[in-house]
């Protein structure tokens, strides 16, 4: 579910993440080529289709937060919540909407990565107070090592703040 959600995100997400070049003209950036001009035919219906892909994801999405928190939700997605307390049997999804606003943040801000690393940074450090708040797993080790791996991926966003090598710039 992850791995289908993350490729089609980050297709749908692709048909609208334009780039400034040094001619002053902004390009699609899964399309080089392609100046992002809602006048050209062309650009106007990749903006189009990524949209319309997008709004039927967020349906898509909607429908299984739907069925997932009914009232037999927890029996029918036995495989994802077995390993969480009753109490937060939801918290696949948050994993789920976590990736994706992660992979999202950097995506959306190709043009300046800074941004998108910021922005995921926050999505983590919210993450990381939600999963110490909550402490949803059921084992106390698998709990552990989720903070564990949040606090680290905090360090490598931070990490590639503070070593960037991007030419011409004061770092």
């Amino acid at each position: 579910l992850v791995v289908m959600s993350t490729f089609f995100v980050k297709g749908v997400l692709g048909g609208i993440d334009c780039t400034t070049q040094k001619d002053g003209l902004a390009y699609l950036d899964i399309e080089p080529e392609m100046v992002c001009d809602m006048e050209d035919e062309n650009y106007y219906r990749v903006v189009q289709k990524a949209v319309a892909g997008f709004a039927a994801w967020l349906v898509a999405m909607a429908l299984l937060v739907f069925s997932f928190t009914r009232e037999n939700g927890k029996v029918k997605y036995s495989f994802l919540t077995a390993k969480m307390e009753d109490k937060w049997y939801w918290w696949e999804l948050w994993l789920l909407l976590r990736k994706l606003l992660v992979m999202a943040c950097g995506l959306l801000n190709t043009s300046q990565p800074y941004r998108g690393w910021y922005l995921s940074a926050l999505v983590i450090i919210f993450s990381l107070t939600a999963h110490a708040y909550a402490h949803p797993f059921i084992d106390p080790w698998v709990d552990a090592t989720e903070l564990i791996s949040l606090w680290s991926t905090l360090f490598i966003f931070q990490g590639g703040m503070v070593w960037d090598s991007t030419p011409n710039t004061d770092l």
